[in-house]
C-alpha cells in the first residue's frame, strides 16, 4: 500500500469484515486443534526383522511415512497459528484504535461497519443529520487508519512531522 486511499480502503475492509476476521480465528483455532489431535494419534510401526520379503519394495517403510506425516503435520499447525496470530493482532490494533474514538464516532463506525446500519438510520439516532453523520463517519475511519497504518495513512495536506 502506497497512497493514503488504499489504507483507508484497508482500513474500511477490516472493519467490514470485523466478526468474519474473529470467526476465522475460532475456526482456525478449532482446525488447529484437530491437527494436533491428528498428530497425537499418528502411531509408529514397530519395525520387524524376520528376513522375509513381502513383495515389491515400499518408497518409504511405515515409520519414515509416520515421521512425515508428522512433519507435515507440524508445519501446517505452525501456519495456522501465525494466521491466527496475524489476525488477533489485527483485531487488537483495530479494538485499540476503536476504542480510542470519541462516543458518537465509535457509534458511527459500530452502527454502519458491524451492525450494517444506514447512515440516515444512524443520523435519526444521533439527532444529527444525514450529511454530518456521513462526514463524522469518514473522520472516523480517517482516524482508525492513522492508528493501524500510522502518519503514511494520511492524506498529503495532513501528515504529522515529528520532531
Amino acid at each position: 500500500m502506497e497512497d493514503y486511499n488504499d489504507y483507508i480502503k484497508a482500513t474500511k475492509g477490516y472493519l467490514r469484515n470485523y466478526k468474519q476476521l474473529q470467526t476465522a480465528i475460532k475456526n482456525l483455532e478449532r482446525e488447529a486443534e484437530l491437527k494436533r489431535q491428528e498428530l497425537n494419534n499418528i502411531s509408529v510401526a514397530i519395525s520387524r526383522y524376520d528376513g522375509g520379503i513381502n513383495g515389491g519394495a515400499k518408497e518409504f517403510t511405515a515409520t519414515e511415512a509416520a515421521a512425515m506425516k508428522r512433519g507435515r503435520l507440524d508445519e501446517e499447525i505452525e501456519e495456522i497459528s501465525g494466521e491466527i496470530s496475524r489476525i488477533k493482532n489485527t483485531l487488537e490494533k483495530l479494538d485499540c484504535a476503536i476504542e480510542s474514538l470519541n462516543k458518537t464516532q465509535k457509534r458511527l463506525v459500530a452502527g454502519y461497519y458491524f451492525e450494517r446500519r444506514t447512515w440516515i438510520e444512524l443520523s435519526i439516532e444521533l439527532y444529527i443529520t444525514e450529511k454530518w453523520a456521513r462526514i463524522k463517519g469518514r473522520e472516523a475511519v480517517e482516524d482508525v487508519a492513522f492508528m493501524l497504518f500510522g502518519n503514511k495513512a494520511l492524506p498529503p495536506g495532513k501528515k504529522f512531522i515529528f520532531l
